[in-house]
């Protein structure tokens, strides 16, 4: 596997790593995470493809631009990251995976730069915007972590992003990750995913191959939302991951990884 660093047009250090080679897949993860919930879909997806993993702005390993604080951010903001990624390293088109935030992200890269999409994939994500009282929480969120912090925030959100037969260190490696994640860099996110528009009639018309993939057990998206969101997309596919909750790709790595790939070898 390789890794890199790239400066975006504003200064953020975003930092990445791939395996494999072939056409890209770049894969862009949720809240609040970072690219180390996709090291086994680098390894297991890499085997066939070129897989690309990349931490937002101020997530993992990637910084935001020197002087800014506190953060601010849109799913804008992040999908022109990825161009800038994609433009460093010489990438005109990508097959696009999205889970969670990662998805309002990825739709936000479809609206922005449809020529450089070939596929979309959604993963635990939802194409509405959130109605009036899930603002607020989102906002509620905000406010509870720059004042308590990352930790309450961590131990109440990964039993509720886990399914119930999620190992042991996946939920530690969740825990980890989210208390990693700066308290500012979180609330931004929060705020972010509270302003970002409705996606469904971008989805219906985007004219790409479009795979939604979905935990049978997720707490925060019931699978019920995903599959009404895929059959309001014209021919689109729709795969449900047995046992998994939010994280599929921790949860069940390699049923993810086989229902992503076959997906991805049909596109020829």
């Amino acid at each position: 596997m390789a890794r890199g660093t790239v400066r975006s047009r504003d200064g953020a250090l975003l930092a990445y790593e791939e395996a494999g080679s072939g056409f890209p897949l770049l894969l862009v993860h949720g809240f609040p995470l970072n690219r180390r919930m996709w090291a086994k879909q680098l390894s297991l997806l890499g085997r066939g493809r070129r897989v690309i993993a990349v931490d937002l702005r101020g997530h993992g390993e990637s910084s935001v631009p020197p002087g800014v604080s506190p953060p601010s951010f849109s799913m804008e903001l992040f999908a022109r990251d990825l161009a800038d990624l994609m433009d460093f390293l010489g990438l005109d088109g990508i097959d696009l995976c999205g889970l969670s935030m990662g998805g309002y992200v990825a739709m936000a890269f479809l609206r922005s730069y449809p020529e450089r999409v070939r596929s979309l994939i959604l993963a635990s994500t939802r194409a509405t915007a959130d109605p009036p009282e899930g603002v607020e929480a989102r906002r509620a969120v905000a406010e509870r972590v720059m004042a308590e912090g990352m930790e309450g925030l961590a131990r109440e959100m990964t039993p509720r992003l886990l399914g119930p037969e999620a190992p042991r260190e996946v939920a530690e490696l969740v825990e980890e990750m989210i208390r990693g994640t700066r308290r500012e860099v979180a609330a931004a996110d929060s705020l972010a995913m509270a302003a970002r528009p409705d996606s469904r009639e971008l989805l219906a018309r985007a004219g790409v191959p479009i795979l939604v993939i979905h935990g049978a057990e997720d707490a925060l998206v019931p699978v019920e939302q995903a599959r009404a969101m895929a059959e309001n997309i014209p021919g689109s596919l729709f795969r449900v991951i047995p046992g998994a909750g939010h994280l599929p790709p921790l949860e069940a790595p390699e049923a993810w990884a086989e229902a992503v790939g076959a997906f991805l070898s049909g596109l020829g």
